[in-house]
């Protein structure tokens, strides 16, 4: 499993937004993490539903976002959510991936608001 947070990801958008304030990373880290974890309950609804092409469709689309913001845990989990054959495993994949965003939240906050 790769590491929590890509951090050579985080300080190049520190870097490229350097001159929008913090208050924009700030709006960024929020964003995502509300838009993230808007996909997470989709993705739990349609498992609920046994809509495995939903779940993959949507797993794509927050993978993409994770990875963009160096979210680098959560982008795997939504690569193998996306790609796994459809049986047992993808219900584990999909509590790891709730506990993985749980873990996420804070630590993504801190490392773009810390110098």
């Amino acid at each position: 499993m790769p590491d929590l947070l890509n951090f050579n990801v985080i300080a190049n958008i520190k870097t490229a937004t350097a001159k929008r304030g913090p208050e924009f990373l700030e709006s960024l880290v929020d964003n995502f993490l509300a838009n993230s974890l808007k996909l997470i309950t989709e993705i739990n609804e349609s498992f609920e539903q046994n809509d495995f092409k939903q779940i993959s469709k949507i797993a794509h689309k927050l993978k993409g976002t994770a990875a963009s913001l160096g979210a680098e845990q959560l982008a795997q989990l939504c690569f193998e959510i996306e790609t796994t054959d459809y049986n047992t495993e993808i219900g584990m994949l999909i509590k790891q991936l709730s506990d993985c965003y749980n873990k996420t939240q804070p630590e993504i906050k801190q490392a773009f608001i810390t110098k």
